[in-house]
């Protein structure tokens, strides 16, 4: 009785929040970071993914299906150059153009060409700060990606921090979002990605 009642109160909230329509577009599956858990990277593009035709196809179909939302993901994009292109596609679909990105590779020239193009929203990838460099391999990552949230946000574009809810991170996690907010004060919302056990990047703690 008390879970039928908790239920028929949050329904007419529920109810209250729109629903968005977001579609996931796969840009590339080239990564210089080597996290272990990542489903995607490959240490070559194909054509089938990368390619023009191939990525104009998928940008329109989500335009086609009324996408509201169209995140533009890898890989890493930013290896693209020729990325704001891309970024104007979805943005001519009418929906709003999410990036997700580690940042390693933007540049102020950069963030401007995507804000331009019509990029609103940044989600960096964080996979902590201490296992930051035990995650990805990069060791100037960090840096990078703080760098990337400055030169966004100046741009006009919103940034938020996505923390990937794996082994390597789960010591920090407590800690973590008061470190992204001093580092990168940019930052507008942190996200939280669990990713799945058959992925995992090490054994979960017992206790």
């Amino acid at each position: 009785v008390e879970v039928a009642a908790i239920v028929s109160q949050a329904e007419p909230l529920a109810a209250m929040i729109p629903e968005v329509r977001t579609h996931r577009v796969l840009t590339n599956e080239t990564c210089a970071h080597r996290c272990s858990f990542c489903d995607t990277r490959r240490e070559h593009e194909r054509a089938s993914v990368a390619g023009p035709e191939a990525l104009a196809a998928r940008i329109d179909a989500a335009g086609a299906a009324g996408a509201e939302e169209v995140v533009l993901t890898g890989g890493e994009p930013t290896l693209r150059r020729d990325l704001a292109r891309w970024i104007a596609r979805a943005r001519d679909t009418g929906a709003r153009v999410v990036l997700e990105t580690n940042g390693a590779p933007i540049d102020a020239a950069a963030a401007r060409a995507y804000a331009t193009a019509g990029l609103t929203t940044a989600r960096l990838h964080v996979p902590g700060h201490d296992a930051f460099v035990a995650v990805t391999g990069d060791a100037t990552g960090w840096a990078r990606a703080c760098e990337a949230a400055a030169l966004l946000a100046a741009a006009g574009v919103t940034i938020e921090a996505v923390i990937p809810i794996v082994a390597a991170t789960l010591p920090e996690l407590d800690t973590l979002p008061s470190v992204i907010a001093r580092a990168m004060p940019a930052v507008s919302a942190l996200r939280a990605r669990v990713v799945a056990p058959n992925v995992i990047d090490g054994p979960l703690p017992t206790s």
